[in-house]
């Protein structure tokens, strides 16, 4: 009998993914709107899972505002140039893509789209799961030691720790001291000034990791030698920026994402994911007439912790309403559909009762619910008049 394929988890860099598109290709204009970088990022994610068709797909991309890294460096990617209004204006387009294609998107205040890989990439290795990064970001670099596979998005090959070592001089496990001393331009990282990448893999092979290049800072010679004595404290700022946020309360949160959604859940299934993968596939009971929403508000009575993903009507914000919902609550999932679907036009859910039952469960303020995009669906429901008053734990 022929050993059983090992499930596998493909985390993609969006953000990085989306840059190199918007820069790659010419200019896209469709309904008077810019699609290039959406396009490349289409392109780019229905080939990985071409590659990589057993695998549980996650695309984490940047949420706006500054990050835990600005709080003790607020020059942090200062020196970038300011976004191309194009560009930016493919970002919210961007997230749409993610979802139709069926995979689980992570936006997560505060750290980066890096921070959420490094977080799920952990979580995956420890779960015995395959975990594949596709990124072409160097501070990802370090993953390849636990037992990462990186992707690069210039033609899909696979980076092991051999192909870090010859590119860089370093194996992955030194790839965060390498860039400490290296610094950054991109996003503004000083590193020791005159330190160039020849000179880091040098010095890091020679006293085995960045404490022993400190250690041994007095021994070193020369102007770069000097350099590394008269900026040790910019030396561990680098090294702090550099460190990727792998939070175990993190974890736990956003690692729910991917259980809670039979949408999600479907999609995968028909790119046959494999049983045991990091998506847990559960059965999603569909709620159509007042009486499911009866028995439904039965069996959530008392529920104490909730999962919520909803997909959303077009429109701006003030319009949108709740197309679809799920809810999910330890092996059991609701699903109810309030808007007709295009392939399912006679499964629209008797929309008075259930919007009754889901102003009754929101209704409950011990009820904790942890939701994505929760922002987007609380408004949708107040377009609908329905209020929470319940704890939303935005994941």
């Amino acid at each position: 009998m022929a050993e059983a394929e090992r499930p596998a988890l493909l985390l993609v860099d969006g953000t990085n993914y989306l840059f190199r598109a918007f820069h790659a290709l010419g200019e896209r204009i469709r309904g008077g709107q810019p699609t290039n970088a959406v396009y490349g990022l289409a392109n780019s994610l229905i080939k990985l899972r071409e590659d990589h068709p057993g695998a549980a797909l996650a695309c984490a991309m940047d949420a706006r505002g500054k990050t835990f890294r600005h709080e003790f460096y607020p020059e942090y990617k200062g020196t970038r140039k300011e976004t191309d209004p194009d560009l930016i204006a493919q970002i919210e387009p961007a997230k749409d893509v993610v979802r139709a294609l069926g995979a689980a998107l992570y936006c997560v205040a505060g750290v980066e789209a890096d921070d959420v890989i490094a977080t799920l990439a952990r979580q995956g290795l420890d779960a015995g799961v395959d975990v594949y990064v596709a990124s072409s970001d160097k501070d990802l670099k370090y993953l390849v030691a636990a037992g990462c596979r990186i992707i690069d998005p210039k033609d899909g090959s696979i980076e092991d720790a051999r192909r870090i070592k010859e590119r860089y001089g370093v194996p992955p496990e030194l790839m965060n001291d390498y860039l400490a001393l290296c610094g950054d331009a991109a996003d503004n990282i000083p590193g020791i000034p005159k330190v160039g990448a020849k000179t880091a893999a040098k010095w890091l092979l020679e006293y085995k990791d960045l404490a022993g290049v400190v250690a041994n800072r007095d021994a070193i010679k020369g102007k770069v030698g000097e350099n590394l004595r008269a900026n040790l404290d910019k030396l561990e700022l680098s090294r702090r920026l550099v460190q990727l946020k792998a939070d175990p309360a993190l974890v736990e949160e956003i690692c729910q994402r991917f259980s809670f959604n039979p949408q999600i859940k479907a999609r995968m299934l028909r790119s046959k994911a494999p049983a045991g993968a990091a998506v847990k596939a559960v059965a999603a009971e569909r709620l159509a007439a007042a009486a499911d929403f009866a028995q439904a508000a039965r069996l959530l009575q008392g529920a104490a912790r909730l999962g919520v993903a909803a997909a959303l009507t077009p429109g701006d914000a003030c319009g949108k309403k709740i197309a679809s919902l799920a809810i999910y609550m330890e092996d059991r999932a609701l699903y109810v559909a309030l808007a007709p679907i295009e392939e399912e036009k006679d499964q629209a859910a008797d929309r008075k009762a259930a919007l009754a039952f889901l102003t009754k469960l929101l209704a409950n303020e011990k009820l904790e619910i942890c939701a994505f995009g929760a922002k987007e669906i609380l408004h949708a429901l107040a377009n609908d008049g329905v209020a929470a008053a319940a704890k939303i734990h935005d994941v």
